[in-house]
């Protein structure tokens, strides 16, 4: 009887999860698609997923709430993959997602995106990249697939082709760019030299609504024409020019103006930096500075002071970047930007640690506001510390008025306080914050807090830190 009595338990409730079930879906469903939407950007959020903008080290960096951090590239995509196969509702809406960044960093790969583009449209036939049809280049976008969606896309190709099967991945790569008339930014990174048509192609599908191009490595089999190539996309805000190939040098000495780019990223490859030094940028305020691996400062050193002179009065935001394996490297000393003939109305300046400490500027520089440190950990601040030229205490103590006169904040670019486990963290950054103080200068975590002790109160059993 008690199982007889236990299983009809069981049904009943079984049968009331069955009956309830469509009623809770309902009420799901029927949200908003502007909401579903939101919820499923925020599911697959990734900092520039649209755009190839570098990130503002200033911007402030939430404490980290969530055990699996911030998105991947893959993760990402893996999780939109998902999303559009539950049912037709979530495809409906989160397609555009799905489609907003797109890679292709192999032949299957380019072939198996255009055919989903192609059969979007029910009534566009798959282009055919053999015969007749490798020779040209239809200049018009097709309308209506699913590549209206699609803001950036990064194309690589540094796999072994043949040349037939090179020739069919790049016209693959070519019709998927066809079905993308609102992108927004491009990045291509080439092994080997692409038609000349292809070249041409691009420059005109996307002459006047290109924002972003990040060109690496690619070698044009027309190196003088290279120039004029970049010098195409008018409407540039951010170019990226790091791995730019020696043999897209210009040698005709004729400077070619890109008017509305504002931020430009370039490495300490000497060909990276005469490449730039044939830019006219009117507009340019933030400059990226790549350091590259086993490079010393004397090969590069008279590119870098060429490309100052051009430049360098414009520019008002630097961040000297390292490459992700950064032990070993070469010494680099960021004064150079300092100096009266590099950056003198720089405003906002992001280095490393691991740099020498900023102490031979001939003169004051007069216009430097925010400077950001990467690097900083917390037991490198304490008393004890090394306090050699290369260290973090060396840096700190050489941020100062007399060196930058209008001086205003010093950041620890990627330091938190409130996740530190150090039990002195707290306390040991406040005794920086106040040494900061009495030159009258705001010293903030990653965050962008500034920590101080707190008001004694008897009557208060609360933490005794203040954060602003």
């Amino acid at each position: 009887m008690e199982k007889e009595t236990q299983q009809t338990e069981l049904i009943e409730k079984e049968d009331v999860c069955v009956h309830s079930t469509p009623k809770t879906l309902g009420t799901v469903i029927s949200l908003p698609p502007e909401l579903w939407l939101e919820i499923f950007h925020h599911a697959t959020f990734r900092p520039h997923s649209r755009d190839i903008t570098p990130s503002d080290p200033f911007q402030p960096q939430p404490l980290p709430h969530n055990a699996m951090s911030l998105n991947t590239v893959a993760a990402s995509m893996q999780t939109k993959s998902t999303i559009v196969q539950v049912c037709r509702l979530w495809r409906a809406i989160a397609t555009e997602l799905l489609y907003e960044h797109i890679t292709v960093y192999s032949p299957w790969r380019a072939r198996k995106i255009l055919t989903a583009m192609a059969l979007s449209r029910c009534s566009d036939p798959i282009p055919d990249a053999s015969g007749e049809a490798r020779k040209s280049f239809n200049l018009l976008f097709v309308p209506g697939s699913h590549g209206q969606w699609a803001r950036r896309i990064d194309i690589c190709a540094h796999t072994r082709f043949t040349t037939r099967s090179y020739i069919r991945y790049i016209m693959d790569i070519f019709h998927i760019l066809r079905h993308c008339p609102q992108l927004r930014a491009l990045s291509m990174s080439f092994r080997f030299g692409v038609p000349e048509e292809f070249q041409t192609a691009v420059s005109q599908l996307y002459g006047q609504s290109l924002i972003g191009l990040a060109w690496d490595g690619l070698t044009i089999q027309n190196p003088c024409s290279s120039h004029a190539f970049v010098q195409s996309f008018q409407a540039l805000r951010v170019l990226d020019i790091r791995s730019i190939s020696t043999l897209m040098l210009d040698d005709n000495h004729i400077t070619h103006v890109l008017p509305c780019v504002r931020e430009l990223l370039v490495s300490s490859e000497i060909s990276s930096l005469e490449f730039a030094g044939a830019l006219e940028l009117p507009a340019l305020r933030r400059v990226v500075f790549t350091r590259r691996e086993k490079l010393r400062e004397d090969s590069y050193i008279h590119a870098l002071e060429s490309f100052l002179r051009l430049h360098g009065s414009r520019i008002v935001d630097l961040e000297v970047d390292l490459p992700p394996c950064h032990y070993n490297l070469p010494i680099f000393r960021v004064s150079h930007f300092l100096r009266p003939e590099g950056c003198p109305n720089l405003e906002q300046l992001v280095f490393h640690s691991i740099e020498p400490a900023v102490v031979d500027i001939p003169t004051p520089h007069q216009a430097l506001r925010r400077i950001g440190l990467r690097g900083v950990k917390i037991e490198r601040l304490y008393d004890s510390a090394d306090s050699n030229l290369y260290g973090v205490k060396a840096h700190m103590k050489s941020f100062n008025h007399t060196l930058f006169p209008r001086l205003e904040i010093v950041r620890t670019v990627g330091f938190l306080v409130a996740s530190s486990v150090d039990e002195l963290a707290i306390d040991v950054f406040i005794a920086w914050t106040e040494y900061f103080e009495k030159e009258g200068i705001d010293l903030q975590d990653g965050e962008g807090v500034v920590w101080l002790y707190a008001e004694p109160d008897p009557y208060s059993k609360g933490p005794r830190y203040m954060r602003e």
